[in-house]
């Protein structure tokens, strides 16, 4: 009674956000650059897109790889250069340009860490950088809906808590991403969520019950990495995850966000790109959404 009590709640939810993500918030859009007023109109189109990419992925291939290709590319299509009004007048460092990498070979990564790295490098000035890198697995959902699973009931199936347990073992602040639909009638919900590895461990839940413990894979990005936080500060493994270590250190996938003032933008003293091993990682091509602009009529369900 208590997990169908959260899923009516989480549910419940999906569908008010669904219905919030009508309109863009950005103020100003050209071709590779976006303008927002605060952090968290960006979370609000970052949200957006991860919706449209996720329904995309339904109608066409339903499988962790391909959804978490299709995600990093459409947020490096969609917000390749992104300017901060709010956090560029408070002093910190303003835009931010991205960039999504995948492995050019097979199985050229390094499986105890999980699919997804984010290499996050912010300029605070002076020649000072941080740099950190976050390191997720992601899971998708096992579901009857709509014919794409033939199971009873809804679980993530391939997540493995040893697997997990590594990851935990392997580095500080691993996540968990969950990719997941709801079908009912003719609507559709869909949504990604995060939670700390750890959490999900402890917890020991496979299914939508975990939802209480989780948030939206969108704020996660723009207010915790894209701030700095919550990643490993370790210098050998960023290293590694740029491919500069050995051929097994890299990941699956690579998605760089690099920040700089708005100053430092115009003297070009940005890192993008900066000691990415490009014998290892190649850029992704165009995302399945199919352009790299906004386009309104892309309604998240």
């Amino acid at each position: 009674m208590i997990s169908n009590l959260f899923l009516n709640v989480a549910l419940c939810y999906f569908i008010i956000v669904g219905t919030m993500l009508q309109e863009p918030k950005h103020k100003e859009r050209t071709e590779g650059r976006v303008l927002y007023e605060t952090r968290d109109d960006l979370t609000h189109d970052m949200g957006k897109i991860i919706y449209a990419t996720l329904d995309k992925c339904i109608e066409g291939d339903w499988d962790e790889n391909y959804i978490t290709r299709s995600l990093l590319s459409n947020i490096r299509d969609y917000f390749s250069q992104v300017h901060l009004n709010e956090d560029e007048k408070q002093g910190k460092p303003s835009v931010c340009q991205i960039q999504a990498y995948g492995n050019r070979k097979k199985n050229n990564y390094e499986p105890d860490f999980g699919d997804i790295g984010i290499l996050v490098r912010l300029n605070l000035g002076e020649g000072r950088i941080l740099e950190g890198v976050a390191l997720l697995e992601a899971k998708r959902i096992y579901t009857s809906d709509e014919g794409i699973d033939n199971v009873k009931t809804p679980e993530f199936s391939a997540l493995k808590y040893e697997q997990l347990s590594k990851h935990v073992a392997n580095t500080s602040n691993h996540r968990t991403v969950l990719y997941d639909f709801y079908s009912k009638g003719n609507t559709r919900e869909v949504y990604a969520k995060t939670l700390p590895s750890q959490h999900m461990f402890i917890a020991q839940k496979n299914d939508r019950s975990i939802y209480p413990l989780t948030e939206d894979f969108s704020y996660c990005l723009t207010h915790r990495y894209m701030k700095g936080l919550e990643l490993n500060y370790d210098r050998e493994v960023i290293d590694g995850f740029k491919g500069n270590l050995s051929d097994r250190a890299s990941k699956r996938y690579l998605l760089e966000l690099d920040f700089c003032s708005e100053d430092d933008f115009k003297k070009r003293n940005d890192l993008l790109g900066h000691e990415i091993n490009k014998d290892i990682y190649e850029e992704i091509e165009e995302g399945p959404l199919g352009a790299s602009g906004w386009y309104p009529e892309l309604i998240a369900v």
